[in-house]
């Protein structure tokens, strides 16, 4: 089961949007439709890394925060993939291995691209830059074990 959130307003379907059926029409449309009442849906964005979508359905565009039960509970518990200390340093959200460092020192990054993979829990989890600029120093290198709240990586 998936929690939805449509702006501050958070649903669940458990079984195929219980009782919607959604059929895809091509590329970027599809139909919904729940008994008599049928709309027609435009996917406009879609952003999979950060679970996140907006749709056009009847004259109106919805932004749509897609979670899994795990994606709200690291939420809550403050280790989301981004979490920065301060404003300019990047810190590890979890205990993990750094499997692999794609950003280096003077390389500038764009909000959202992948700095580093992280390994915890046997998970890989991908650490994205919170905003884009240009990397100052790397802490880290692959293979190193890190702490939680530890440095990854500075911004300029």
């Amino acid at each position: 089961m998936r929690t939805h959130h449509v702006g501050t307003q958070q649903f669940s379907f458990p079984h195929d949007l219980e009782g919607w059926t959604i059929q895809h029409i091509e590329g970027r449309e599809f139909r919904i439709q729940r008994g008599t009442v049928t709309k027609t849906a435009f996917l406009v964005s879609y952003e999979p890394a950060a679970k996140r979508s907006a749709w056009w359905i009847d004259g109106d565009v919805h932004e749509v925060r897609s979670l899994r039960p795990i994606d709200a509970l690291l939420d809550e518990l403050g280790m989301a993939a981004t979490t920065a200390k301060g404003l300019d340093v990047l810190v590890a959200p979890m205990p993990g291995l750094v499997l692999r460092v794609d950003a280096t020192e003077g390389s500038e990054v764009e909000q959202g691209q992948t700095l580093l993979v992280l390994e915890a829990m046997k998970m890989e989890n991908n650490l994205k830059s919170p905003a884009a600029g240009q990397v100052a120093e790397v802490f880290v290198t692959a293979g190193q074990a890190v702490e939680k709240g530890a440095p990854l990586l500075r911004f300029v």
